[in-house]
């Protein structure tokens, strides 16, 4: 693992005997090392969830995603760091991949507490399961937080529906039609109150 990279040095830091992984990194099993080594050096964003905890391993890529959360997610359980979307998102998926089975999701929705807050939350993610033995030892994800283009499509569909008519009769009417169609997006805009002096 190379040293220049943050996750490499923090791995290398942890007392793994003293963790869920019960082991030193030299006695982990040679495809989870092979996995964590491809992992670190991809420069697109990915988490190993491994073992029956589904201890979190991740890169320097993926520590964004985690916010606040990051250097402290690293050697932890998926459900201690994800609590918030764990039993709805994460686990289920989880158990899928488990049988053997890979899985996508695009652009899926989350509610995530990741700088003290709830925010909304958009990303795109491939499971495959990293298979030791015969059976899943592990969970392989790529990650992609798409929070951004989700929000800015969202926001230009109602910018685009308030602009598609051209003439009103009144300020009146041109006040009720913004008004219909802020309404068609609660999501960002949940009030608006209109002021005719």
């Amino acid at each position: 693992m190379e040293d220049e990279l943050e996750l490499s040095r923090i791995i290398k830091s942890i007392d793994w005997k003293r963790t869920p992984m019960r082991k030193d990194i030299q006695e982990w099993p040679i495809t989870l090392l092979r996995t964590l080594k491809l992992s670190l050096e991809t420069k697109q964003p990915c988490v190993i969830f491994w073992g029956p905890e589904y201890i979190m391993l991740y890169n320097d890529s993926y520590a964004p995603i985690l916010g606040n959360r990051h250097p402290w997610a690293c050697g932890q359980p998926a459900g201690v760091v994800w609590p918030e979307v764990w039993a709805q998102h994460i686990e289920p998926t989880i158990k899928v991949v488990n049988t053997g089975k890979s899985h996508f999701s695009e652009n899926e929705r989350l509610f995530v507490m990741r700088y003290g807050f709830l925010e909304e939350m958009y990303a795109t993610f491939s499971f495959s399961p990293i298979m030791l033995d015969g059976i899943c030892g592990g969970v392989f994800c790529l990650a992609g937080e798409t929070t951004g283009k989700i929000l800015t499509q969202r926001r230009l569909r109602t910018l685009k529906e308030m602009d598609d008519h051209e003439i009103f009769q009144s300020e009146s009417e041109a006040c009720t039609f913004a008004l219909r169609a802020m309404a068609h997006n609660p999501n960002d805009l949940t009030m608006a109150i209109v002021y005719l002096s």
